[in-house]
C-alpha cells in the first residue's frame, strides 16, 4: 500500500466521518426548531436565540458536509459535456476542475482565518448566545483546509470516486 494509497484511505475516513456529522447536525437542526416552535406555541417559552443558534449549526453542517461531497464524487461538474469527451481529455478536465477547487478552498480557507484572527481579537460573539464567533469560523476555516487537501490530492492523483473515470457508466 503506498503512502498516497493511505492518505486517501485516511482522508476518506475523515470526510466520511465529517458527512455522518453533517447529517447528524440536521437532526440536531430539526429536533430543535421542532422542540422550540412547539414550546413557543404551547408554553410561550422561547430561547430568544433561535435563529442565531441555528445560523450556527448551519454553518457547522456545511462546513462538514462539503469535505465529504468532494470526496464522495457528488460535486457538480458540467458532466453533459465533459462526459463526451475522450478518457484522457475527461480525465484532464477532472484534474484541472480539482485544481481549481483547491485554489479555490485555499484562496477562501485564508481570507477567512484573517477574519476569524480578527473576530477572536475584538472578542466578537454571535449575538444573544455570547458564543466567540472564531468558534464557527475556525471550524469553517479547518474544513475548508481539509477540502483544500483534498482537491490538491484528486488533482495530483485524480479523483477518488468518479464513477466516469473508473469505467463505470455515470
Amino acid at each position: 500500500m503506498t503512502i498516497v494509497t493511505r492518505a486517501r484511505a485516511l482522508l476518506g475516513h475523515v470526510a466520511r466521518g465529517l458527512g455522518f456529522l453533517a447529517g447528524g447536525l440536521i437532526a440536531v437542526i430539526a429536533v430543535f426548531l421542532l422542540a422550540d416552535t412547539l414550546s413557543r406555541h404551547f408554553f410561550s417559552i422561547s430561547t430568544g436565540a433561535t435563529e442565531q443558534i441555528v445560523s450556527v449549526l448551519a454553518a457547522f453542517t456545511l462546513a462538514a458536509a462539503f469535505p465529504y461531497g468532494l470526496q464522495a464524487g457528488s460535486h457538480i461538474m458540467i458532466e453533459v459535456i465533459v462526459t463526451r469527451y475522450p478518457a484522457k481529455l475527461h480525465r484532464l478536465c477532472a484534474r484541472f476542475s480539482s485544481l481549481a477547487m483547491a485554489a479555490f478552498t485555499g484562496i477562501i480557507a485564508a481570507a477567512l482565518w484573517t477574519v476569524a484572527d480578527r473576530s477572536l481579537a475584538t472578542g466578537a460573539v454571535v449575538q444573544s448566545t455570547s458564543v466567540p464567533i472564531a468558534f464557527p469560523q475556525t471550524f469553517a476555516v479547518i474544513a475548508l483546509v481539509f477540502m483544500t487537501v483534498l482537491a490538491l490530492l484528486d488533482a495530483i492523483v485524480g479523483p477518488a470516486a468518479h464513477p466516469a473515470l473508473d469505467g463505470e457508466v455515470a
